[in-house]
């Protein structure tokens, strides 16, 4: 995953205590980071693998969760971090806009922060499909990064774990560095450091894991790898059960929300997707044609499936046909084309805002403000 970057002089520490350097990424590593873990998540669902339920550990101020409530398959999105107060200032930003309302989800999505350790089992993190800990376990002492292990890979138990660290020895290419990133990291591994943990970890749990990595180093450095590593866990066998639910809820809930969705089968919402296109394109066929009884208006099918490009890659004429029976709508002799009483101002949809058709869909939300170090 390449990410190009540009050289700057800066040698003064931010607010974060990050210590300023002089490569800076653009987009900025920490977006490179987010938008490389969706990509990840994405291709496994899309390959057939369920993923519907994600925890992010280790949220923070929640930035990956609001670029995670866009992924339109997700049916639960949690966030987990041991710093409540931060939570309490920042898990407001993920309040669905009105954007939200208007454009619904296809299924509602569930979004919970909790404040709490990882080391502690919560039973209602059991079930999660995708964990994600970006820039996280190198903040863990060895015997919290271990539960952190045990946590994720053996209670949660999912299937599917991306993990992101960074990469020791990029930090070369920093001038006037010397020691880590963060004045809070407890360690910073090489690539051969991290993979031997890993292959250690997925061994024991019953996983196979692949590395990736954003932030590329200068062409002539490319032998020092990106400055963040990923590791992707996939569970091998999907039918080892997880964790036994613990008798009591260990994390304090801080903020909570449902992005309303519609919430319909496939084949209630291509019903939904037909009739609201025979009634927003019957006028338009109208408006083009001579018709002598608006009360027995022919529409052809073929004119319906060729205004939409999503009914058109979902059905013929025959499978249309037939939906047209169910729905209760009366077809001509030669079942070419739907007959529509135009004189009737009724319809099926009642409003725009109430149904958006899937070709409409779209999850884009107002852009966060970018505060992070242009660095990380």
């Amino acid at each position: 995953m390449a990410a190009s970057h540009e050289l700057v002089d800066n040698q003064d520490e931010d607010a974060n205590g990050e210590k300023a350097q002089e490569i800076l990424f653009n987009p900025p590593l920490y977006i490179q980071r987010y938008d490389a873990v969706c990509k990840l998540v994405t291709k496994y669902h899309d390959r057939g693998m369920k993923a519907e339920q994600l925890l992010d550990v280790g949220c923070a101020e929640c930035k990956f969760l609001k670029r995670a409530v866009k992924l339109p398959f997700l049916k639960t999105a949690y966030g987990l971090d041991i710093d409540k107060e931060l939570l309490q200032q920042k898990a407001g930003t993920l309040e669905p806009l009105i954007t939200d309302h208007v454009r619904k989800r296809r299924f509602d999505l569930d979004v919970k922060v909790f404040a709490g350790s990882i080391v502690d089992q919560d039973p209602r993190i059991l079930g999660t499909d995708v964990v994600t800990a970006i820039e996280v376990i190198e903040h863990l002492h060895e015997p919290i990064l271990d539960g952190f292990v045990e946590t994720v890979f053996s209670y949660i138990h999912p299937k599917l774990i991306i993990i992101t660290t960074p990469n020791s020895e990029f930090n070369v290419l920093f001038s006037n560095f010397s020691g880590l990133r963060h004045w809070d990291h407890k360690f910073e591994w090489t690539r051969d450091q991290f993979r031997e943990w890993c292959s250690q970890v997925s061994k024991k749990h019953g996983y196979r894991v692949e590395y990736d990595g954003v932030g590329d180093p200068p062409v002539e450095s490319s032998s020092l790898g990106p400055c963040s590593q990923i590791a992707v866990f996939k569970l091998a066998d999907e039918a080892v059960a997880a964790g036994i639910s613990s008798s009591s809820d260990k994390y304090e809930q801080i903020y909570s929300a449902v992005y309303p969705g519609i919430n319909m089968t496939d084949s209630q919402l291509l019903d939904m997707d037909i009739e609201y296109h025979l009634n927003s394109l019957s006028f338009n066929y109208i408006q083009e044609n001579i018709i002598d009884d608006l009360s027995q208006t022919p529409i052809p099918l073929s004119f319906l499936l060729k205004s939409s490009s999503s009914l058109k890659e979902q059905l013929n004429i025959t499978d249309l046909c037939e939906r047209l029976d169910k729905l209760g709508y009366i077809l001509t002799a030669d079942r070419q084309s739907v007959i529509l009483d135009m004189e009737k101002s009724s319809s099926s949809v009642s409003s725009d805002e109430e149904y958006v058709c899937p070709e409409q869909m779209d999850s884009s939300r107002c852009l966060e403000d970018v505060t992070e170090e242009l660095w990380d």
